[in-house]
């Protein structure tokens, strides 16, 4: 009797029920990101690799974490937001060679932000609308000479 009684007295458990998420505002998509999606390509450190960009006064030397084929993470306090176009140079500063060989001007996309600077991606030309002009989007470096200047500067065949 008593265990029958404790039974009545129990307070009801209802099965939980799936909570169905709803999209998130802009406001939580800034605080709470989603997670970043796994690297398309493999990134190296390459020592003597400076990024150069100009934010209104005189381009400085930003180091760079790590470079992939499709992309690098620049050390930097700037903050750009996701999908902002940042024109850079980019600079092998630790070699023998002409300056000329050894850096590429490049037009990338910011893909992040981290704490310690941003994730950004190569912009590169589409090989059907490669002529200047014939877009009227920026254009990016194209593919091949990417890659060479990936395979000068040490980072495999690009």
């Amino acid at each position: 009797a008593a265990q029958k009684k404790a039974a009545e007295c129990a307070p009801k458990v209802e099965p939980a029920k799936k909570e169905i998420s709803q999209p998130k505002s802009c406001l939580q998509r800034w605080l709470s990101p989603d997670p970043p999606q796994p690297r398309k390509a493999s990134r190296a450190a390459l020592p003597g690799l400076a990024a150069y960009f100009w934010t209104g006064g005189s381009p400085e030397a930003h180091a760079i974490r790590n470079i992939s084929s499709t992309g690098l993470y620049v050390l930097t306090e700037e903050r750009w937001y996701p999908g902002t176009l940042v024109q850079m140079t980019l600079k092998k500063t630790d070699s023998g060679r002409p300056g000329a060989v050894c850096s590429i001007s490049v037009l990338t996309k910011v893909n992040r932000r981290g704490k310690d600077g941003v994730g950004l991606g190569f912009v590169v030309q589409d090989g059907r609308n490669s002529r200047r002009g014939q877009t009227g989007e920026p254009q990016g470096v194209d593919r091949e000479g990417l890659d060479q200047f990936l395979a000068r500067i040490g980072h495999g065949s690009g």
